[in-house]
């Protein structure tokens, strides 16, 4: 009699633990998509920062481009304006690409190293493009800088060439420290981001 009360007893322990085990896995699974969700969310708006630099193309296109025939400016000046915006764009989608699947069920070892990598170029991006920004800062002050020396040119002329260059000057300095603000935030969700697949992974 008492050996068939171990028995049950040991079988409503197995099942109590079966139970228990099941509870848990459940709950893994439920932590593991919510986890998965909240990395997906805070890429999100980096995708939208990129949509919105693609919309910034054409109405760069369109004003650099009335500044370059009122100003006698070069159009070359204003291809390399497009070339180097297009370029910037497509870096920053390349660099900062992620599968469909990478959070919602691909492997998270895989995913990380993808993150860590998209940080070092996202880098090396930035790199890039400042030396390109400062080939069109030092190209359209030449020209500006010409026209408001040139003798031969009116006042009026000379006027609005010294006020272009100091709008230049004071838009670099405003959108150059926004510009940085965007990609340290960047970085730090590539950060977060890793710290919380680390969790995930460690579970």
């Amino acid at each position: 009699m008492a050996m068939e009360n171990n028995i049950m007893e040991m079988e409503r322990l197995r099942s109590e633990l079966n139970t228990f085990k099941e509870r848990l896995d459940k709950q893994q699974i439920v932590n593991d998509q919510l986890m998965r969700q909240s990395m997906k969310s805070k890429m999100s708006w980096i995708r939208k920062m990129l949509w919105i630099e693609v919309a910034f193309i054409p109405f760069c296109a369109v004003t650099m481009g009335g500044l370059v025939y009122q100003m006698g400016l070069s159009w070359w000046w204003w291809l390399y304006t497009l070339v180097m915006l297009a370029v910037d764009v497509g870096l920053d989608f390349w660099t900062n690409r992620i599968r469909k699947d990478d959070f919602a069920s691909g492997n998270m070892v895989e995913t990380a190293r993808h993150l860590a990598e998209m940080k070092r170029s996202r880098t090396k991006v930035l790199v890039f493009g400042i030396v390109m920004l400062l080939v069109w800062l030092l190209w359209l002050g030449f020209m500006l800088y010409q026209i408001a020396s040139d003798p031969a040119a009116s006042e009026m002329e000379q006027g609005r060439a010294w006020a272009f260059l100091v709008g230049t000057i004071v838009g670099v300095l405003i959108g150059l420290p926004v510009g940085l603000y965007i990609f340290f935030r960047m970085q730090r969700t590539n950060t977060e981001i890793l710290r919380q697949i680390d969790e995930l992974v460690m579970e």
